[in-house]
């Protein structure tokens, strides 16, 4: 029992690691400039978006823009 449970951290801690390695390779090609990028509220200047759920939209439209092949992928 205890070999599945082992088998399933490790893919678990592998595809953890994929998603960030995404997440920050995305989040490499915006400077923080003081507003949000999605809803361009203003923010700290050391931040991206104003909120996780901007983040998300944020991302969740870039991706639909790539499917459709508006924005290179």
């Amino acid at each position: 029992m205890s070999d599945i449970a082992d088998r399933a951290d490790t893919l678990i801690a592998m595809e953890r690691a994929v998603a960030l390695a995404a997440v920050r390779k995305s989040a490499h090609n915006l400077v923080p400039d003081g507003h949000c990028y999605f809803c361009d509220e203003d923010v700290p200047h050391d931040r991206l978006f104003c909120n996780a759920d901007c983040r998300d939209d944020f991302d969740r439209h870039n991706a639909a823009l790539k499917r459709t092949g508006k924005i290179p992928p």
